[in-house]
């Protein structure tokens, strides 16, 4: 397949999910408790490791091997770590709506305010902001420091109209529905979100639409609606220089389910790749953003050449 350089295959794999211990750096050995492991982060000094299994998370100091924290009511949801961040800091959110951050200080920071289980976490490369979506379909902005919301990312379909774009005939449908101005202004479900690395844009992955944010104002940039076929964009990567955005779809009755790189300033599509089989599920960017590589729900993960696409 074009642009496609690596398959690789978990399925026929024996993987012991109640794996407890493992090999960190510098020969460091981390231990937990029985019980499928569902995500690990590192902070990206590389100081601290958070793992999360069925209901608990825990935070080591690798160096040391101390516990520094841990979480275990209400049960634990996701993980997030401050991938561009000086402060080593990560994130948990849980089944009630709440963010606990942790940055290798004390007191934890707990950031409440959604009313429905934590979906998706993001941290600014800064680590100065948090962003948080929840089952209800809010997107909140959070200052880590203080603690404080400081802003609600509009979901809302009244948006000015100059602002969509996209697929033609979902445009046409949208703008149609949006001349009834009886209708009320029906607020959309925020599932993903995540920053550009470079601190400008948030992007959030709705049903049949990518909308990004301006993330000093908070306001909408722009809300790209998608064709049938890649309708439920949450899985989202900013390159590393933040001009470009991965989005990848859940499996739409379509033989396979692509991947599509836009550019941020504009909303254009850069590039289409036909992929996996099912769900795309996870995307992340090489450091150099030259190589994407993408998760699936078939347990398959694809990597893909992206320079023929990029404009650096």
């Amino acid at each position: 397949m074009k642009n496609q350089i690596l398959h690789i295959s978990t399925q026929g794999v024996d993987i012991d999910t109640n794996v407890n211990t493992w090999a960190l750096p510098e020969g460091s050995i981390a231990r937990f408790g029985k019980g499928e492991v569902n995500d690990l982060a590192f902070s990206p000094d590389g100081k601290y490791l958070a793992v999360r299994n069925t209901n608990t998370g825990i935070v080591w100091n690798i160096e040391t091997d101390e516990v520094l924290a841990t979480f275990t009511e209400p049960d634990t949801r996701l993980i997030a770590s401050a991938s561009s961040s000086t402060t080593g800091a990560c994130a948990f959110g849980d089944l009630e709506g709440n963010c606990y951050v942790f940055d290798g200080k004390e007191p934890l920071k707990i950031l409440s305010g959604h009313t429905g289980a934590i979906q998706s976490i993001a941290f600014s490369a800064d680590g100065e902001q948090l962003a948080c979506t929840s089952e209800e379909g809010s997107a909140y902005v959070w200052d880590v420091a203080s603690g404080q919301q400081v802003a609600t990312l509009s979901a809302i379909w009244k948006i000015d109209t100059n602002l969509y774009i996209g697929d033609e005939n979902r445009l046409q449908r949208r703008l149609k529905t949006l001349k009834n101005t009886s209708r009320p202004s029906t607020p959309g479900r925020v599932k993903t979100i995540v920053f550009s690395p470079i601190r400008d844009v948030i992007a959030g992955g709705m049903s049949c639409e990518i909308r990004l944010w301006d993330a000093a104002t908070h306001e909408v940039r722009l809300a790209i609606l998608l064709p049938n076929g890649c309708t439920e964009p949450y899985a989202l990567a900013f390159t590393p220089c933040g001009r470009y955005l991965a989005s990848g779809s859940w499996w739409d009755g379509t033989d396979k389910v692509s991947i599509r790189l836009w550019d941020v300033t504009n909303g254009e599509n850069v590039a289409t790749l036909w992929s996996h089989s099912t769900d795309v599920e996870y995307l992340v960017f090489s450091p150099d953003g030259t190589l994407l590589a993408s998760g699936s729900f078939d347990g398959t993960i694809l990597l893909w050449d992206l320079k023929p696409y990029l404009n650096t």
